[in-house]
């Protein structure tokens, strides 16, 4: 047998070429196998969906013929080129070293992996977009199948409904009236309650509103008296004085004289020669009441000439602070009554008042 001279250079360029091409295309067919069965499988899947299956099966075999004619011319020239790179790689395979056969070997499977990573990456995209675009029509099919369907219970449920609503419209008619009725009849006995306790509540108000009228009158009325106690009591100790005189059958202090103030002498005079022997024997007072009374200096002159006038207000004034816990009413008391020839301040006041009267 005849032998082949060995191949240049760019003998070798060529076959490492058509090496890769066939497999390229041996690569491109089990891809498209891959995808023929991953088809296979999703229409398989989706058996329910009848027209969409028969649509999905006609493309399928539509594409499995043409993949098929595709693969069988592909593979008779991948076997005719693979023979003859085959027939090529002997002839090289014997002259080149075996240490630059690896090196090539292996830059060839790295591009190899590296072309069928970007095809494969491709063909998913590729697939998963029409995947996507088959499951879209696929659902929309199914939604508006069963939008038809919903439709339809939605009207047989309307009807159902509406009788429904209309039973309970009129049950609870009844029974709102019902309890509308008993509503009516205890409404009306809370509102009698809450009138009788606004009744209750209105006196209650009334008698604290007219107590507190009483204490605010009483205040005023006792402030009143406060700002004219002076005079209350000068005009009281020069009544005291007169009757103690009157008493004891000596004239009155006020007879020989002319004048308010020499009458106001002779009093603070008649005062201080008072003592505690006489001052008992004629009033049956004891000595803090004699302190007092000497002290008639203090209010003298404040006093009106007619002494009676403020008697009958000293003894108001003097009944409103009984209790108080003040010396007011333990002191001027005793002293009032001696003055008026009264028991007590209440029948000197009622003796007043019936005087008015008449």
């Amino acid at each position: 047998m005849k032998l082949e001279p060995p191949p240049s250079a760019e003998d070798e360029t060529i076959l490492e070429y058509h090496a890769k091409k066939i497999r390229n295309e041996r690569d491109k067919i089990e891809m498209e196998v891959e995808i023929r069965d991953f088809l296979n499988k999703s229409a398989n899947d989706r058996v329910d969906k009848q027209g969409n299956i028969d649509r999905l099966q006609a493309e399928l075999r539509a594409q499995e013929e043409r993949a098929n004619a595709n693969l069988k011319a592909t593979l008779n020239a991948a076997l005719k080129a693979e023979a003859e790179i085959r027939h090529a790689e002997a002839r090289a395979q014997e002259e080149r070293a075996n240490a630059n056969l690896k090196a090539t070997l292996n830059a060839a499977l790295k591009a190899k992996a590296e072309i069928r990573h970007a095809e494969a990456r491709a063909q998913e995209e590729r697939a998963n977009a029409n995947l996507k675009a088959t499951l879209n029509a696929a659902l929309k099919a199914e939604a508006e199948i069963r939008h038809a369907e919903a439709r339809a219970q939605e009207e047989r449920a309307d009807a159902k409904l509406k009788a429904a609503l209309k039973a309970e419209a009129e049950t609870r008619q009844a029974e709102a009236r019902a309890q509308e009725e008993r509503a009516d009849a205890t409404l009306k006995a809370a509102f009698k309650a809450e009138a009788e306790t606004r009744q209750a509540a209105l006196e209650a108000l009334k008698a604290k509103m007219r107590a507190e009228a009483r204490a605010e009158a009483l205040a005023r009325k006792q402030e009143y008296h406060r700002n004219r106690l002076a005079r209350y009591k000068g005009n009281l100790m020069i009544r005291f004085l007169d009757r103690i005189q009157s008493q004891n059958g000596k004239d009155d202090p006020k007879k020989d004289q002319n004048d308010f103030i020499c009458s106001s002498t002779g009093y603070i005079r008649q005062a201080e020669r008072l003592d505690h022997k006489t001052l008992k024997k004629a009033t049956g007072l004891d000595s803090k009441f004699l302190k007092v009374i000497q002290n008639l200096g203090k209010y003298v002159n404040d006093r009106n000439v007619a002494t009676c006038e403020t008697d009958f207000e000293f003894a108001q004034y003097l009944v409103s602070v009984r209790g108080d816990g003040s010396d007011h009413y333990s002191i001027w008391t005793p002293i009032l009554l001696y003055a008026v020839q009264m028991s007590s301040l209440e029948e000197y006041i009622a003796d007043i008042i019936d005087r008015g009267r008449d």
